[in-house]
């Protein structure tokens, strides 16, 4: 016994049931995928540049010890002409004063983590005061 036809007969082209469905999830998945890349691509990126702001922070803050100890050991002994200090393995600086006896300019060059910054300032001795202060 054969099966009842419905005269018209079967196409090639006619489409299976969950064709459309099957497309349609690949097409969402594509898209879902491309956006979580580039959602964490730029996370990465933010994250970079964030290390990097952190990295030029401590720098400045390195310079910031080094200038303050200068200040202070200069305020104390106006002959003193500087030194190399380190900080915990955070970094270091070196520290050149220079000048005449009522003017000083003391040089700070400080490296953090392959981050360099460097600051000049100058100093009066007589009353012991910043005059400039150059970043």
């Amino acid at each position: 016994m054969q099966p009842a036809t419905t005269g018209q007969p079967q196409s090639h082209l006619d489409k299976p049931k969950g064709f459309i469905m099957i497309i349609t999830v690949i097409v969402t998945a594509a898209l879902l995928s491309v956006v979580v890349i580039k959602t964490a691509l730029g996370t990465i990126t933010e994250l970079d540049t964030s290390f990097v702001d952190l990295k030029g922070i401590k720098a400045k803050n390195t310079a910031g010890s080094c200038i303050q100890e200068a200040l202070i050991k200069l305020n104390r002994d106006n002959d003193y002409t500087g030194e190399n200090l380190t900080f915990n393995g955070d970094g270091n600086c070196q520290i050149v004063v220079s000048g005449s006896d009522t003017t000083k300019t003391i040089a700070i060059s400080t490296e953090t983590n392959d981050y360099y910054n460097n600051l000049n300032v100058s100093v009066n001795l007589d009353p012991f005061e910043i005059t400039t202060w150059d970043n």
